[in-house]
C-alpha cells in the first residue's frame, strides 16, 4: 500500500527529507559541467577564458574593448562572459560585481572589469566543485558509506556551495545515525547554522526578529521558505524528543505550525511501559483499530524473514534501498510486491508467512474473509528514522484513495530499544477533526501489529541513543485487499508499486537490472519440512495491549501547547507539525 500524507484530496507533495532532488540535480549536471583537472588552477583556467572572451569581443564589435569601456562594451562583455561560463547565476553575479565596482568615484576600467568577471567565474567554479562534492556525498550516502559521505559533505562546505544548508542537513542526520559522525549536540549545532543560512537566503526580516514573533503575529509574518521549514522540522524533532518544549515553542511559531503531535508522542516513555489489561470489545474487534501479538510468528518463519530482509540481505542492495537516510529506493522511492490469495499451493515461503498472518488477523478483522490479494513491502531504518503520518492506499493514492482492509507489521529484527514505536490513530480521510485517540505499538523482534487499513498512522523516530548505531529496525508490512491492481515490471526493470513476485526458480532480468533475492523464497525439499511444520502451528500469539495515549494532537499558542479538541474544524495539513 502506498502512503497518502494529507488529510484529503488533492494533496500537495511535501519537500524531500534531505534535499535529495537538489543533490540528484547536481549529480546529473556533473556530466555536463565536467570536473576540472586537479593540475589546472583557477588562474590558468581564467587566462584561457579571458583570452577567448577578448577574441570574441573583437570578432563581434570589430575592435578590442577600450581600457575605459563604455556602457555598451560592459553589456557585451557580460553577455560573452555568461556564454563562456555557461551559468546564468555566474552572469548575474558578475553583473552585481561590476555594478558595485562601478559605483566608486571613477569609472570601471578594463582591468577592474576583468577582476570582477574573474571573481564571478572563480565563485562559479567553486560552486561547481561543491556541487560535485555534494553529488559524491549523496552517492556514498545511498550505498551506506556514512564516513565517506560525511567527508564529502564537509569538503563541499569547505569549498562553499550555493546552498550550504543542503550539506549541513545530511551532516546533522549522520551525526545522529552513524558511528563516528558525531552526536546529538553536533546535530543540533549543524541544524542551527543551517537555519540561519536558509533564513539569510530568503527574503524577509532577520531570523532573530522572526523568532520573537508569536500568536496572532505569525499570520502577518513572512512564511518560512521550504528550505527553512525543512531545517526547522529536523531541529524541532530533535528538541521535542529531548522534551525541550520551551526551546521548541518559538520555532513552531516561526514555522507557522498551529497544531503539532503531542509531547507524549515525541517524548514517548522509555522503556516500553506495561500496559493495562485489554478492555472488552465484545469479541468483534471493533473497539480498537489496532491489535498486537508477541511470538505470533513461528521461529522458523521468523528466521526465514531475517534471511530475506536482514540488514545485509541482497533484497536491499538489488532494490537500491538507502537504509542510512531515505529509507526508500534511490530509484523509485516506495516499492511493493503483491500476491494473489487462493486455495492453491504456496509458491514461496512468503506465501506461507502471508497465510499465517491472515489466520492470526482474521478473528480480529472478520472482513478479511473477503481478502483476495496481499501486498507487502519492507523497511530497514536506523534508530532515529521515523515515518511521517500517512494513510495506506493503492499506488500512493494516485487516481483516488483506496485503502486495504487491514495492514500488518511484523517486527523482524532489531533490539527491543531500537527504533521508535508505531503510532496508530482513529483519524480517517474525510474526518472533520483531528484524532483524539491513538495507540503506540513498540518494536520487538517477532511481534506482529495489525491495524485498520483506513486509519492515519506512522512511525515515531527513535529517541535517545541506541546501543549500536549500525543496527537497524527491520519491519515487513502486509496489507490485505479485496481488490488491488498488480503492476508488472516495465521495460526498465525498475521496482514499483504492487509488482508481481518473480518466479523463485531463477534470476529475474529486465531492463539491464538483475534480481536474485527472490530465489531465497523457493519452496524446495530443503525448506518443505520447516514450512509444513510452521504452517501447522496454531495461528495465535500472546496478546499485547497497545499503549493508549492521553492525546494525539496539541494546539500551538503563545502559552505553549494544549490538547486539540475533537470538535475543532480540521486544520490544513501543512499547519500540523509531525515527523
Amino acid at each position: 500500500a502506498g502512503h497518502i500524507r494529507q488529510w484529503e484530496f488533492p494533496w500537495p507533495s511535501l519537500p524531500s527529507s534531505h534535499s535529495s532532488s537538489n543533490l540528484r540535480s547536481a549529480r546529473d549536471s556533473m556530466a555536463a559541467d565536467g570536473a576540472t583537472a586537479a593540475s589546472v588552477t583557477d588562474e590558468d583556467r581564467w587566462k584561457g577564458v579571458w583570452a577567448k572572451l577578448l577574441a570574441r569581443f573583437e570578432e563581434e564589435s570589430g575592435d578590442p574593448p577600450d581600457e575605459a569601456p563604455e556602457e555598451w562594451e560592459h553589456v557585451l562583455l557580460l553577455r560573452l562572459f555568461g556564454e563562456s561560463i555557461g551559468k546564468r547565476t555566474a552572469g548575474l553575479d558578475a553583473k552585481r560585481r561590476l555594478a558595485k565596482a562601478a559605483s566608486g568615484p571613477k569609472d570601471l576600467n578594463l582591468a577592474g572589469c576583468e577582476s570582477s568577471l574573474r571573481a564571478a567565474a572563480e565563485r562559479c567554479w567553486a560552486q561547481q566543485r561543491a556541487a560535485e562534492a555534494l553529488a559524491e556525498a549523496s552517492k556514498l550516502e545511498g550505498v551506506g558509506d556514512a564516513l565517506g559521505a560525511r567527508e564529502a559533505y564537509l569538503r563541499a562546505l569547505a569549498i562553499g556551495p550555493e546552498r550550504p544548508w543542503e550539506a549541513r542537513l545530511p551532516l546533522a542526520w549522520l551525526a545522529l545515525v552513524a558511528r563516528g559522525c558525531g552526536d546529538a549536540a553536533e546535530c543540533e549545532a549543524q541544524l542551527r547554522v543551517a537555519l540561519d543560512e536558509a533564513g539569510a537566503a530568503s527574503a524577509g526580516p532577520p531570523a532573530a526578529k522572526r523568532r520573537k514573533a508569536g500568536g496572532a503575529a505569525v499570520a502577518a509574518a513572512r512564511l518560512p521558505s521550504p528550505a527553512e521549514r525543512e531545517v526547522l522540522t529536523r531541529l524541532l524533532i530533535l528538541l521535542l524528543q529531548q522534551n525541550r518544549e520551551s526551546d521548541a515553542l518559538p520555532l513552531l511559531r516561526q514555522g507557522g505550525w498551529r497544531h503539532r503531535l503531542a509531547r507524549c508522542v515525541f517524548h514517548y516513555p522509555l522503556p516500553e511501559p506495561a500496559a493495562p489489561p485489554p478492555a472488552s470489545d465484545g469479541g468483534g474487534g471493533a473497539a480498537l483499530p489496532v491489535r498486537a501479538f508477541d511470538e505470533a510468528m513461528p521461529e522458523a518463519m521468523l528466521r526465514g524473514l531475517r534471511d530475506v530482509f536482514g540488514p545485509s540481505a541482497a533484497f536491499w542492495k538489488e532494490h537500491r534501498y538507502n537504509s542510512l537516510s531515505r529509507c526508500a529506493s534511490e530509484d523509485v522511492g516506495y516499492f511493493s510486491y503483491t500476491h494473489e490469495l487462493n486455495d492453491g499451493p504456496c509458491r514461496s515461503t512468503l506465501d506461507v508467512a502471508i497465510r499465517h498472518i491472515l489466520a492470526v488477523a482474521m478473528p480480529h478483522f472478520p472482513e478479511l474473509k473477503d481478502a483476495r490479494f496481499a501486498e507487502w513491502w519492507a523497511h530497514c531504518r536506523p534508530h532515529a528514522s521515523g515515518h511521517q503520518m500517512h494513510y495506506d492506499s493503492d499506488n500512493e493514492g494516485i487516481g483516488g484513495a483506496r485503502h486495504p482492509i487491514c495492514s500488518c507489521v511484523t517486527y523482524v529484527e532489531g533490539a527491543e530499544d531500537l527504533g521508535g514505536p508505531t503510532l496508530v490513530t482513529t483519524q480517517r480521510l474525510g474526518d472533520s477533526a483531528l484524532a483524539a485517540r491513538g495507540w503506540l505499538v513498540f518494536p520487538r523482534p517477532g511481534r506482529l501489529a495489525i491495524f485498520d487499513g483506513t486509519v492515519l498512522h506512522g512511525v515515531v523516530p527513535g529517541r535517545g541513543a541506541p546501543a549500536r548505531r549500525e543496527d537497524r529496525r527491520v519491519t515487513w508490512m502486509v496489507a490485505f485487499w479485496r481488490d488491488v491492481a498488480v503492476r508488472p515490471f516495465g521495460p526498465d526493470g525498475l521496482p514499483g508499486s504492487s509488482r508481481p513476485l518473480p518466479p523463485t526458480s531463477e534470476p529475474f532480468v529486465a531492463g539491464g537490472r538483475s534480481y536474485t533475492w527472490h530465489q531465497q523464497l523457493q519452496l524446495d525439499e530443503a525448506t518443505a519440512d520447516a514450512v509444513r511444520s510452521a504452517s501447522e502451528l496454531p495461528a495465535s500469539g500472546e496478546a499485547v495491549v497497545p499503549i493508549e495515549l492521553p492525546c494525539i494532537w496539541e494546539q500551538v499558542s503563545d502559552e505553549g501547547a494544549t490538547p486539540s479538541g475533537v470538535t475543532e474544524e480540521i486544520p490544513e495539513y501543512s499547519s500540523c507539525f509531525q515527523f
